[in-house]
């Protein structure tokens, strides 16, 4: 719950509170994915807890003007996540 806290508190700060909307992708013990919807776009964002502060990393970013169906966007995103592996980065992090 502390650490859930500490993420959104970092996006509070970067996009500003009540300014965006987001979704957890996936999570573990240090590290969490999002998708964040803000300032008509969405981010991937990857947060990382390192000692006292988090790391904020913009993975992609995604103009839905620019794409003109929801399947290519989500298509654009799939092909991310799977293209970095996103999923064995977080587990790698339960592990340690």
């Amino acid at each position: 719950m502390i650490q859930e806290q500490k993420y959104v508190d970092t996006l509070n700060e970067l996009y500003g509170e009540g300014n965006y909307e987001f979704d957890y992708i996936a999570q573990g013990k240090d590290a969490c994915l999002c998708l964040v919807s803000a300032h008509n776009q969405f981010e991937l964002v990857r947060l990382h807890n390192q000692k006292a502060e988090i790391q904020v990393s913009i993975d992609a970013k995604f103009n839905p003007e620019k794409i003109k169906t929801e399947f290519h966007r989500l298509a654009l995103l799939a092909h991310n996540l799977y293209r970095n592996d996103y999923k064995r980065k977080i587990e790698e992090n339960e592990i340690q």
